[in-house]
């Protein structure tokens, strides 16, 4: 699957703001192939990608990169965006985002999760 022509089909889908296809289109990969598609995005396209995914699948492509490209990428949205995916995250994976988030933006998004029931 590593290859230019499914990068090509993936930005593609990203320009026609193609949600569903992209779910479906992640959920056939492994989570080194997710790694190798958003690693061949530009910033602003990873930022949109994750933007159209649910949360719970945000979350699962966020498990998936590497804890400060996660990281980058829920600062630059909004907390209540960034909780809601940082909400559906594993908490191992949670953790190891939180720590490379600012601490007054950590705690902002923090102050946004619904507690545990």
């Amino acid at each position: 699957m590593h290859n230019t022509k499914a990068n090509e089909e993936l930005r593609a889908m990203i320009e026609r703001k193609a949600a569903a296809e992209i779910a479906s289109y992640l959920d056939m990969l492994s989570a080194q192939e997710v790694v190798y598609a958003m690693s061949h995005l530009t910033k602003g396209q990873q930022r949109q990608l994750i933007e159209m995914l649910s949360p719970e699948d945000a979350a699962e492509v966020m498990g998936d990169i590497p804890e400060s490209q996660a990281a980058d990428l829920l600062m630059e949205m909004e907390t209540s965006e960034a909780a809601a995916i940082l909400q559906e995250m594993e908490s191992d994976d949670q953790a190891d985002v939180m720590m490379e988030i600012e601490e007054d933006d950590a705690e902002e998004i923090l102050s946004q999760l619904s507690p545990e029931d």
